[in-house]
């Protein structure tokens, strides 16, 4: 705390103090998930550390594999931090009740609501895609879908306010020669509503909704209907339609031919030719009209502009479709097709752009391009092996930015991009765009599949089980307390540990495929290894090899086994290496209660008297007498658990057994634990991952303390001002790491703070399968709640290429549900890399913090003054 904050905190105390309001209870979270509970008088911080002390596992614990019973406070003594609604003999105040049930789960009234709109803007969606390619399609899949009704006017104004919808493809649609595009474009024209609208004004409002072009018969329809709807809500402008027909047709040609760079300008029509032309078909158009007209299309060509969201539309039609098993070695297999090479222009972070030759190296190792006019100047590349990414469009690259690149040419651009620099290029034609991204996104997932097999293959040894057991009981916890920082409640030293640095990172992956043993390969694996940070008296000056005796598998021997003898006494960085690589059962099993801790004082007794609650509310139920409202509220959240069990045991199998009884409890305890709180969706997903690992008990007492830390109490309370400083942090980490994802996913209207409150409230129990699931949940209770701001970039990262190049329901589908091909080890490992600190985490809720405290403490002075 810095002495502002303690500044601002002592002038609240004081004020409160001389209100004389009574048992103040303060919550106050830190970003390590840390509470400060304050009722009247605060215990001294090195008590607290003692009583920790007293309650954790020590070794006697660990070898009789049984829990250290926590000193019990009698029922009395724990109302003090019980919701005074717990006690069914007291009287109750139906209005705070009330407003108990109108304030309840803000946040979550809230993200339902959002979540209810994101639905709807599914089906727009969707929509939008199947227009692009077939627009009778896509309007039959609305009518069906009963969004709208088979009404030529309804179908109009979808068509009219569905934001990005591809103009090409509303031009085709309206000049269709059928009877209904027709009447639905009479319609369009109708709605646009031109009364009292300059001709040429009208006209250009017309060509902003979509792109005109076609054939003459085409364009000839379109303007028929404009030109009979206008003189229609007009009729003094013209004499008849026909004319306001010929006219349109003639403002077309001439801003064709004024638009037009390849006529030359001699040969451009003038204004006397425009007016001569006019006349002489006998519109009875004043000259002096027809030159305004004239003098307005050379100024400004008709045209069709391009909104963001239509552009990312559009990016998407070359891969709306997933690559897939055949898919994808049909995509490679353009190759061929691709070593041909095709002319474009290459823009370049100097100079103006280039025309060049792109083409595949036949052994498609590289990606080349040539001079065109010049045979002998040898030709450049970039290496397919340093491709991780690619880009659609004009305005993705910081390149394509320094360039100004008309937005009819977005469609055809793309950049490659390496370790080392992009490739920016424009293509001729959208076919050999579409060659390339099917191409490289084959080969990126090709190689995405291939390092997962890698890191797979690596970390095969660590499957063993047994092995590992021993490692833990032989060699972490017999040394418990040695390693253990109880006051920080984390392993010791865990801030020198927990970093990473990217050389780091590589030299640890290159030494990982000879790793000859089961610790070597814990500790190729580990964030730091025992020589990238010696620990005083703990690490061993290395050998010098001579070169005549050590080869290289030698050398590499050598090394592993002092880093393996580092290790082994140095307890702390063991337990590190093996808690990131995941617990085994029996040990989460003592470790999850004693690191979530207790510092509610929750004790068994308490947890059957939460019960007999349940039990008596049950009797009284039948007694009509006896039943408050108080109860009804109750009752909203009983029927809520009962519910969302039925959907946790389809997620998770062990729940149709015991386990599922002691998740039952565990809820309907916490009900009346927390009455002001009730149960909220999301929590049940909690429980289930702690009954699994955890007894019964100790998963309560591990439950009720998790609630109450972290993100999940203002969440469950519904303090929007914390939940939306996490939504910001996470926001701008996820733009700086990830700008494309990011980018795309704000014009696809996909708001972060949707799945990540959904991610964070039940520790993305619907993104992972049960292994990886019990694996977050590991590194989560280590690291603390940042961890989980870097696995939801994590995963965001490890399908990017995906999210960046789908629609908001493919969006949707990928940050909502598990992914088949997500491979564990590749992940985790990628999890690490993500370059999110705490330090800087716990430094931006401090600000925020602070200013908040500044805020109320100046809304309580001003009070005073009063």
């Amino acid at each position: 705390m810095t002495i502002i904050q303690y500044f601002v905190k002592s002038i609240s105390l004081i004020i409160i103090h001389n209100f004389k309001i009574k048992n103040i209870v303060i919550v106050q979270s830190d970003s390590s998930g840390n509470s400060d509970i304050i009722v009247q008088n605060e215990d001294d911080k090195q008590q607290q550390v003692t009583k920790m002390k007293n309650n954790v596992r020590t070794l006697d614990m660990f070898n009789n594999h049984e829990l250290q019973k926590t000193p019990r406070a009698s029922y009395n003594e724990r109302l003090v931090n019980l919701s005074p609604m717990i006690n069914a003999n007291k009287s109750y105040d139906k209005q705070m009740v009330k407003e108990f049930d109108e304030q309840q789960n803000v946040i979550v009234k809230q993200l339902n609501k959002e979540e209810t709109q994101l639905k709807e803007r599914f089906q727009i969606d969707l929509f939008i895609t199947k227009f692009a390619q077939d627009s009778n399609k896509a309007i039959q899949y609305m009518i069906d879908q009963q969004e709208i009704d088979d009404d030529v006017d309804q179908i109009a104004q979808l068509i009219m306010n569905a934001v990005g919808l591809n103009k090409d493809a509303i031009n085709r649609y309206f000049g269709s020669h059928k009877e209904k595009p027709q009447l639905v474009f009479k319609a369009f024209c109708r709605q646009m509503n031109f009364k009292g609208v300059e001709y040429l004004k009208a006209l250009r409002q017309l060509l902003q909704k979509f792109r005109l072009a076609g054939e003459a018969q085409q364009v000839d329809r379109i303007l028929l209907t404009f030109s009979n709807v206008y003189h229609e809500q007009n009729p003094t402008v013209f004499e008849s339609a026909a004319v306001a027909h010929v006219l349109a047709y003639s403002i077309i040609m001439l801003s064709t031919d004024s638009a037009n760079t390849k006529i030359a300008q001699k040969n451009k029509m003038t204004k006397p030719q425009f007016v001569k032309l006019n006349l002489g078909a006998q519109l009875n158009i004043p000259a002096q009209q027809l030159e305004t007209i004239y003098d307005s299309i050379i100024n400004e060509p008709l045209s069709t502009g391009v909104d963001y969201l239509e552009q990312m539309y559009n990016r998407m039609i070359l891969c709306n479709e997933p690559l897939q098993g055949d898919s994808i070695v049909k995509a490679l297999k353009q190759a061929f097709d691709l070593m041909k090479g095709s002319n474009v222009i290459k823009f370049g972070r100097i100079g103006q752009p280039q025309a060049r030759k792109l083409f595949l190296s036949p052994d498609e190792k590289r990606i080349c391009w040539k001079s065109i006019s010049n045979e002998n100047e040898p030709a450049r590349y970039i290496n397919v092996s340093d491709i991780y990414d690619i880009a659609l469009g004009s305005n993705t690259t910081d390149i394509f930015k320094r360039h100004t690149i008309p937005v009819e040419f977005d469609m055809l651009c793309f950049s490659i991009i390496t370790t080392h620099r992009t490739l920016d290029v424009r293509v001729n034609e959208v076919e050999i765009k579409s060659k390339w991204i099917n191409y490289l996104r084959a080969v990126i997932l090709v190689r995405r599949e291939n390092e997962a097999k890698r890191a797979q293959q690596n970390l095969k040894r660590l499957e063993n089980e047994q092995v590992r057991e021993q490692i833990w009981k032989n060699d972490i916890l017999p040394y418990w307390e040695i390693h253990w920082d109880y006051k920080k409640n984390r392993p010791e030293n865990f801030k020198q540990y927990i970093g990473v640095k990217k050389a780091e990172a590589i030299q640890k992956a290159k030494n990982k495929s000879d790793a000859p043993s089961m610790l070597s390969s814990i500790c190729s694996c580990l964030k730091k290894t025992i020589t990238l940070n010696p620990i005083a008296g703990n690490r061993q000056q290395q050998p010098i090899l001579n070169q005549n005796q050590a080869s290289e598998i030698n050398s590499q021997q050598v090394y592993q086994d002092q880093a393996i003898e580092g290790v082994k006494k140095n307890k702390s960085l063991l337990l590190m290496i093996l808690w990131k690589l995941g617990i085994p059962d029996f040990v989460r099993k003592k470790i999850w209660p004693v690191v979530i801790g207790n510092r509610l004082e929750l004790t068994p007794n308490l947890y059957e008297i939460l019960l007999e609650q349940y039990q008596s509310r049950q009797q009284q139920q039948q007694n009509i007498q006896h039943y408050h409202q108080h109860q009804q509220w109750l009752d909203k959240s009983l029927y809520q658990i009962q519910e969302d069990f039925v959907d946790l045991v389809q997620q998770f199998s062990f729940l149709q057994q015991e386990k599922g009884q002691q998740l039952l409890n565990i809820l309907r305890a916490f009900v009346f634990y927390r009455p002001d709180f009730g149960y909220i969706k999301g929590m049940g997903h909690l429980g289930a991952i702690l009954v699994l690992h955890v007894q019964e008990y100790e998963s309560f007492q591990a439950f009720i303390n998790l609630i109450h830390q972290y993100h999940f109490l203002p969440i469950f309370t519904g303090d929007v001002r914390q939940i939306e400083w996490r939504v910001r942090y996470f926001e701008d980490n996820l733009k700086r790491i990830l700008p494309l994802v990011y980018d795309h996913m704000k014009a696809m209207d996909a708001n972060p703070k949707i799945y990540l409150i959904r991610m964070f409230m039940t520790i993305f129990a619907s993104l992972f399968p049960l292994s990886m699931l019990s694996r977050v949940w590991d590194n989560f209770i280590l690291e603390g709640e940042i961890y989980l701001f870097k696995v939801a970039i994590s995963y965001m990262k490890y399908y990017q290429l995906e999210l960046k190049m789908s629609n908001l329901d493919e969006i949707n589908r990928i940050l909502s549900s598990i992914q088949e091909n997500l491979n564990e080890d590749y992940f985790f490992m990628q999890t690490d890399e993500i370059p999110i600190k705490e330090d800087e985490y716990s430094s931006f809720i401090q600000k925020q913090q602070a200013a908040l405290l500044n805020t109320q403490v100046h809304q309580i002075l001003l009070l005073c003054d009063q």
